[in-house]
């Protein structure tokens, strides 16, 4: 048993190393093929990362000599945390606007509808019925506005801007988590250089002034992974809270769960490296109560939406099948489709809807052929991880609603770099692609490290690769969008971090 997890954990890393090396491969390719969302980069990944690697050659041997003359790093770490929070609040306040899509079209009208104690059936018919995941999201908002509304700090135009800040604490928080299980797993300095890499990368990120599922869940696979890699924790409270995490984050945005199964995969493998059947025992206890918790809290909660009027109706829900179906779509390039939704909504029962859904996959696959869904496959992976801002400006009806704002000081600057229109804007573009190249590229360097280092079975970083390998497999298979990569930055950047370890002792 012993051998075989091993052998597992072996072909978990030889797996990573693939997907890091197909990401790679794409994106130095990517300038000559034709993609959906495709962006035309001023400077290319090849060049990129040929600058990243003399980034990293030289903050190598400058940091080797560098002694970081701090007593207490937590208080310097909650400090930073501290002003940069304040920063990103003031910076989001300046180019705040209002988007359109499911967040300005739906999510946002259905969260003001129930604070102004309206009526939503409308909103659930034309939309809700099809998609009901964001009705969770919409209670949250309704939550945070009515808070809001209770303190009168933001009003009027700025409403939203209350969602915002909350969008600012998840990306610190997610931050901090970072930092704290690298300081701990790894060194303290390590873990300032990948915590400052976050800071730029999902702090000053634009996606926090979206009031969409992208931002609010960043916190969910981070804070799962840091419950599970925090040996302190009560193993009752640990399962237990992982789980609990895991549900809300899928009720949200499905994604979340990848880091859950990573989870119960490694557990699986910590058990035949010699676990005892009494750890099995206290840990199958906890999922199977903190289950049946879970089970009964969905019930408890539909019959709150359905008196507000967001009524359930399982022949409208668009079920994996369809996404599937979406995520293999040549016109669109595996992108939302029209005439994908088209096609599922014609369809009267769920039944009718599954079995429309399976043929067109049937056929298209057949059309395609081994080789050409290869090659859509590669294409999908650009769309995905070519895109070091997530698709920012790539989503309909993008700048919905922008407020005149313009006697804000440094407005009109922050204005410039990050709206997609702005003078700036191709520079913080490229910055933003330059920093996930560089990531992307110390990934494969460090999955290689993992496999040929020949170290014992770290479960910490176990659970980081089959996150990468779900989410990328996820995104393969179900509708391309480089924004849902994003909730999953800080596990990139955390097996990153994990990989710069010295020790050959399991985690």
């Amino acid at each position: 048993m012993k051998k075989i997890s091993e052998w597992l954990y072996r072909i978990i890393n030889v797996i990573t190393i693939f997907i890091f090396t197909w990401i790679l491969t794409v994106l130095c390719l990517g300038k000559y093929v034709d993609y959906a969302c495709k962006v035309d980069w001023k400077i290319g990944n090849i060049a990129l990362l040929i600058i990243g690697i003399g980034f990293v050659y030289i903050l190598k041997k400058v940091s080797g000599n560098i002694r970081i003359p701090i007593n207490n790093h937590h208080m310097m770490v909650f400090s930073v945390a501290a002003i940069f929070l304040v920063c990103q609040i003031y910076i989001f306040y300046c180019i705040f606007f209002e988007t359109g899509w499911d967040s300005g079209g739906f999510v946002i009208p259905a969260a003001r509808t129930l604070l102004a104690k309206g009526d939503v059936s409308n909103l659930n018919e034309a939309y809700f019925k099809t998609y009901p995941n964001n009705v969770l999201l919409v209670h949250i908002y309704y939550l945070i506005l009515k808070i809001n509304e209770k303190i009168g700090i933001f009003k009027g135009t700025y409403q939203l801007m209350a969602i915002v800040v909350c969008n600012c604490f998840v990306s610190s928080l997610s931050c901090l988590m970072v930092y704290f299980i690298g300081e701990k797993k790894v060194s303290g300095k390590c873990a300032w250089i990948i915590y400052i890499w976050m800071l730029i990368v999902t702090g000053l990120s634009p996606w926090n002034v979206i009031c969409y599922s992208d931002a609010m869940v960043l916190f969910f696979p981070i804070s799962i992974a840091y419950i599970y890699m925090n040996e302190k924790i009560n193993v009752y409270i640990k399962y237990s809270s992982i789980l609990i995490l895991g549900y809300i984050g899928y009720s949200i945005k499905p994604q979340a769960v990848i880091v859950v199964i990573a989870i119960v995969l490694t557990e699986i493998i910590r058990y035949m490296q010699g676990g005892t059947d009494k750890d099995i025992r206290k840990i199958a206890g906890t999922i199977v109560i903190t289950m049946i918790v879970i089970f009964m809290f969905p019930n408890g909660l539909q019959k709150i939406y359905q008196k507000e009027g967001f009524v359930k109706d399982k022949n409208r829900e668009f079920g994996i099948t369809h996404f599937v179906m979406m995520g293999m779509n040549e016109k669109s390039g595996g992108i939302w489709s029209g005439e994908d939704v088209a096609i599922s909504a014609e369809c009267k029962t769920s039944r009718e809807r599954t079995q429309t859904n399976v043929k067109v996959l049937k056929k298209r696959l057949k059309k395609y052929g081994w080789n050409g869904y290869l090659k859509f496959l590669s294409k999908k992976m650009l769309t995905n991880y070519n895109d070091g801002t997530f698709a920012w400006g790539r989503e309909g009806s993008f700048y919905y609603i922008v407020p005149d704002n313009s006697k804000i000081k440094l407005s009109h600057t922050l204005k410039n770099i990050y709206y997609n229109d702005g003078k700036y804007y191709k520079y913080f573009s490229t910055m933003g692609q330059f920093l996930w190249v560089l990531m992307l590229g110390t990934g494969w360097y460090v999955s290689i490290k993992e496999f040929i280092g020949k170290r014992n079975i770290n479960y910490g970083v176990s659970v980081m690769e089959l996150s990468i390998i779900g989410i990328t497999l996820f995104e393969l298979l179900f509708e391309a969008r480089a924004r849902y990569i994003y909730l999953y930055v800080p596990i990139f950047a955390l097996f990153v971090l994990m990989g710069m370890r010295k020790d050959k002792n399991c985690v």
